[in-house]
């Protein structure tokens, strides 16, 4: 079942009866991925960038191209067109990276186009169990002439992929932890 999330604007319904009924609104930010509009929660986004150097992680699942260090944090990115089965894409500086987080880190999601934020009610979303295989999803949004697919950020790493992926980090912090200062100048001291 979809998990409201803060409001991000009300609605007032009235039905029949004249009763009155606040509907929460949810706010998306929608994207495009192989020609399909996906969506994510606009709460759990926290900025878009244009295309920044990645640096590959070693024995980071095949969706993961790496980490960017951003403000001097190192978020990890995913490519939603590899997890979603997609065929890749070579990227471009116009290629958009959203910045979000899924409530227990932060990452960046490698998608073909950003489009718009817009509100949408709850009762205009399905939820995700009633596709088989869905396991990304946290629903369907009903749009105007089409539907639109909202992604759940938590389902985007199963526990393996994530313990993967946190041995990679963890090996790119050791890494950086091998720089060393001489003479002003950074050298990066191998083996």
């Amino acid at each position: 079942m979809l998990n409201e999330s803060p409001v991000a604007h009300k609605a007032i319904q009235c039905d029949e009866k004249s009763v009155c009924e606040i509907k929460k609104e949810i706010k998306l930010l929608s994207f495009m991925l192989d020609n399909h509009e996906y969506a994510v929660e606009a709460v759990n986004t926290i900025e878009i960038l244009r295309l920044v150097a990645i640096i590959p992680i070693p024995e980071a699942p095949t969706f993961v191209p790496g980490i960017i260090n951003l403000r001097g944090k190192i978020i990890p990115i995913l490519d939603l067109r590899l997890r979603f089965g997609f065929p890749h894409k070579y990227y471009n500086l116009n290629t958009p990276i959203i910045i979000a987080t899924n409530g227990s880190y932060v990452m960046g999601i490698i998608v073909d186009q950003v489009k718009e934020v817009f509100n949408i009610t709850p009762a205009n979303i399905a939820a995700e169990h009633i596709m088989p295989g869905a396991q990304y999803l946290k629903g369907v949004a009903k749009c105007d002439s089409h539907l639109l697919l909202i992604v759940n950020l938590k389902n985007l790493l199963d526990d393996s992929e994530e313990k993967s992926l946190q041995a990679g980090l963890a090996g790119q912090n050791k890494d950086a932890a091998e720089f060393k200062e001489t003479d002003s100048t950074k050298v990066y001291s191998i083996g």
